[in-house]
């Protein structure tokens, strides 16, 4: 929407600064960058919580987390099931916040899916320019239970997916992560968290050369939307 885009252009540098206080993100003389991947309904945002709750207990300052979704409440005639009509204006935002953590060497955790490589290599270049520890943490789950997880939100929270972008969300964030994974190769840590099928962690891998195929196994796009969307009918 134009205005929620005029909005964001005026206002990102308050929306910013007030996200990013110093005085509550402590500058960090070894901060780490952070970038969730994996599809909708995943369980990102937990894992996420799971290591901001680790990274600070290591390093003894807080860690933000960057969720688009939390910053379209800043959008008037957002109301959760429009979502998508805002995210060009959340992105502003989240760029904006991005480029302050690093001006002021605070660590973070950047809740996204992941999936435009090219602005994920940007982001990620960016980091690395300045010394910064990078991680990639994509997050598995099962998409039929990723499906159902994000149904339960849009009832709950009025937040819809679409499932033509969650089906390209699930095989594009793989992709995007594996090829970041050949750019950079050991300047970049990638770790994988596959979730049980109550959402409960099952495994992590933790440094790997790339997400393995065999996650995939059995799904194809068109295959996988016709079956989502005849579940979303019953």
């Amino acid at each position: 929407m134009e205005a929620a885009l005029l909005f964001a252009k005026a206002n990102k540098k308050r929306i910013a600064r007030e996200f990013t206080n110093p005085a509550i993100y402590l500058p960090d003389r070894s901060p780490v960058s952070v970038f969730m991947s994996g599809c909708a309904g995943a369980g990102k945002t937990e894992a996420a919580s799971e290591l901001i709750s680790e990274i600070d207990d290591n390093s003894g300052f807080r860690t933000m987390r960057i969720d688009p979704d939390d910053l379209r409440h800043h959008f008037e005639g957002y109301v959760g099931t429009n979502s998508w009509m805002f995210q060009r204006a959340a992105s502003i935002l989240v760029d904006k916040i991005h480029d302050m953590a690093l001006e002021q060497s605070q660590s973070f955790v950047l809740d996204s899916t992941l999936c435009n490589f090219d602005k994920a290599d940007l982001n990620i270049a960016r980091s690395l320019k300045k010394d910064r520890k990078c991680v990639i943490m994509f997050v598995y789950q099962k998409p039929e239970l990723a499906w159902r997880f994000v149904q339960a939100r849009e009832r709950k929270e009025g937040r819809r997916v679409p499932p033509e972008v969650f089906v390209e969300q699930f095989f594009t964030a793989k992709d995007v992560v594996n090829a970041l994974k050949v750019k950079y190769r050991n300047r970049l840590q990638v770790n994988l968290l596959i979730k049980n099928t109550d959402a409960s962690l099952q495994i992590t891998e933790e440094d790997i050369d790339s997400i393995h195929g065999d996650l995939h196994v059995g799904y194809d796009r068109q295959g996988l939307l016709k079956h989502l969307k005849a579940g979303a009918m019953l």
